[in-house]
This record gives C-alpha cells, structure tokens and sequence, in this order.
C-alpha cells in the first residue's frame, strides 16, 4: 500500500491504574479527502496499556439484560481502515447476549449487561500481551489505544475485554462530540453528538486484527 506523502496527527489515550486517560499525539499518513478506505496507520513507538477493569459477575443481580433491538434495525459504521489480515475472523472475539450479536456500549461502560460466557478466557490463540486498537469512524481523525490482555491469572475474560474496549469507545465519543467540524454529506448520517450517534444507541459486535498491528471493533448504530 503506498503511503500518502502529508501527513496528519491522530491522537492516542493510555489508561493508568486510576482508569485516567493521559493524550499523547503521533504523526500518521492523512487520508484522502473522502476519507477512502485503507489508509495506513502506524503504530507509535511508545505503547500505553490499559488497566483491567473490575465486573461485576454474570451472577449479579445489579446486572441485567438490555432491551434487546432487532438486529435488523441496525446498520454497521464503515471505518476508514480495511481489513486486509487474513487472520481477522479466526481471532476475533465476539460479544452476543442470549445469542444475539452484540453488545450495548454504554450498558457494558456501566456494568448493566449479562453478555453471553462474560468469565471465559479470551485471545488465548494471539499469544499478544497487547491489542493495539484503533477508532477509524468515517469523517473524524484515527484514534488509537494500547489495551493490555493479559495478567497474572493469564489472558483476560470475554466480560473484561468488552469493557475495556467500549470504555476506550466511550472516551471517543465524549471528545468527537466536542468537536466543531463539519463533515461531508457522505459523513454526515455518522456525525457523533447529541440528536446524532452517542454511546446510547451504539452496539459493539466483535473486536478483531484488521491489519499488522491493528484491531478493529466492529460496530453498528441502532437507528
């Protein structure tokens, strides 16, 4: 893939024990206008980690199920990054409740959702310390976290990952709604904020390698 010769600064948050987001800026190729797909990404050369979160387990009675919405109401968010690894689905993990795919970001952030096996190991076949993940959303700038999956007790759980991923998410979300830019007519039904797409009607199905060095959550919008 040839890379583009200006580039652009995209940020990255490393999470601290205390769960306290610190930004740190690299320089990444910018992508083209229309924000094409399978723009490079490199990675930076000082990776973070993420604490792991305490859940609660799938036994406690404060966690409940979501409302579960069709999935055919739901559409999935393009991001800006292809998936050309060929391991993509075979390691991706999955996240289903009663064996519908998907998760609600912002019920997983608060520890409201029994997901289907929340205490089972997960991304035993990586043998990876660490997942680089990356926010490729159409229309706003990449944004990217190390997230650590392994501890003492070994690689982390199903329920541990969610919530890593969707609080990194979450964090996303909160900074693009901030935001003032106006984005193109072919990104305007992603634009991120209130009366737009929030963390409220935002469902994470999977998490997975899209490139060398690279994770993608899969998402979809609930509209």
């Amino acid at each position: 893939m040839d890379s583009p010769s200006a580039a652009s600064n995209s940020s990255y948050y490393s999470f601290d024990s205390h769960g306290t987001a610190s930004p740190s800026i690299y320089s990444t190729p910018m992508a083209s206008p229309a924000m094409q797909m399978g723009s490079s990404f490199p990675s930076p050369s000082r990776p973070g980690t993420s604490a792991l979160p305490n859940l609660p387990s799938s036994r406690n009675p404060l966690a409940v199920a979501p409302t579960l919405l069709p999935t055919s109401a739901r559409i999935s968010v393009p991001q800006t990054i292809t998936r050309t690894s060929k391991r993509s689905r075979s390691l991706a993990e999955y996240f289903k409740i009663g064996g519908v795919p998907g998760v609600p970001v912002r019920d997983v952030v608060k520890d409201r959702v029994v997901m289907d096996n929340p205490d089972e190991r997960v991304l035993e076949r990586t043998g990876v310390r660490q997942i680089h993940l990356v926010i490729a959303w159409p229309g706003y700038e990449q944004s990217g976290t190390y997230i650590r999956v392994q501890d003492r007790n070994g690689f982390i759980t199903r329920g541990q990952l969610a919530k890593l991923v969707c609080t990194y998410i979450s964090r996303f979300m909160g900074r693009a709604a901030k935001l003032t830019q106006t984005l193109g007519p072919e990104h305007e039904q992603w634009k991120i904020g209130k009366r737009n797409v929030t963390t409220d009607n935002l469902w994470l199905l999977s998490v997975g390698p899209a490139q060398h060095n690279i994770w993608l959550a899969n998402l979809e919008i609930y509209q």
